[in-house]
């Protein structure tokens, strides 16, 4: 649960997380500049190897969204057009 909170967090205030992250190295910086740099050059690379990860969870979410559009139908068609959600 926690996990989703953060992504919504950092969905709804891109702004506000660029901020702490930025702040969280700078004080990694002060604090022990050499893994400060270490981690300035290996985010990229760790960033390229999680982008199919990434896009292998979007192609699910689809998937799954799709199954439960095919499994909610019956119900949606019983309803009717004049109640919405």
């Amino acid at each position: 649960m926690a996990t989703r909170f953060a992504l919504h967090a950092r969905v709804r205030y891109p702004s506000v997380f660029a901020m702490l992250t930025f702040l969280l190295w700078c004080f990694l910086l002060v604090v022990c500049w050499p893994l400060a740099l270490l981690a300035l050059i290996v985010y990229p690379f760790v960033w390229l190897l999680l982008l199919p990860f990434r896009l292998l969870g979007i192609a699910v979410e689809g998937a799954l969204g799709l199954i439960w559009a095919f499994v909610t139908l019956p119900a949606r068609i019983l309803r009717g057009p004049g109640k919405q959600r």
